[in-house]
């Protein structure tokens, strides 16, 4: 029934379940060719005395960091939580950021910034302690409600 009391058309079921269907196929595509990975540069101007970024904290909020293994940490950006919340990285590693939201999101760390479209992604070519210092890093996102990833820099055993 309506919310008029008028009882609605047989079809009308078969319209809202093809509906649904077709908006999650939709959401389930491959990415765009503008989605593809591609290398940021630092936005601002690197001076040859420049110094590391400072962390934000010597202590992780989220508690629990996954430790990361490789030389790719991949930080994927979510509409609620990002995975990993945390992530516990070495100096040597690189970092790539994966938008899995429905809008425009810019994500900022240590001097680099990047404007991702929903499925995109970017790659900080350097090593992560060439530009930061140990400790925990927030990545900045703009234009995104949800938490943002931390990532801890943890000296080398």
């Amino acid at each position: 029934m309506s919310r008029w009391g008028h009882p609605r058309p047989a079809w009308y079921q078969w319209a809202t379940v093809l509906m649904l269907v077709g908006l999650l196929l939709s959401s389930c595509s491959p990415s765009s060719p503008s989605a593809a990975v591609r290398e940021i540069t630092p936005s601002l101007t690197a001076s040859p005395e420049a110094t590391l970024a400072p962390p934000d904290a010597q202590q992780p909020a989220a508690g629990i960091c996954a430790d990361l293994l490789g030389e790719l940490v991949t930080l994927e950006i979510s509409p609620d939580v990002p995975s990993p919340r945390c992530a516990r990285v070495t100096a040597d590693q690189h970092l790539e950021v994966v938008n899995h939201t429905q809008v425009v999101i810019v994500v900022r760390l240590a001097g680099y910034e990047a404007q991702l479209e929903p499925g995109g992604a970017f790659r900080i070519e350097a090593p992560l302690g060439s530009y930061l210092e140990t400790g925990v890093h927030w990545l900045k996102i703009e234009d995104h409600a949800a938490n943002a990833p931390e990532l801890w820099l943890i000296e080398e055993p």
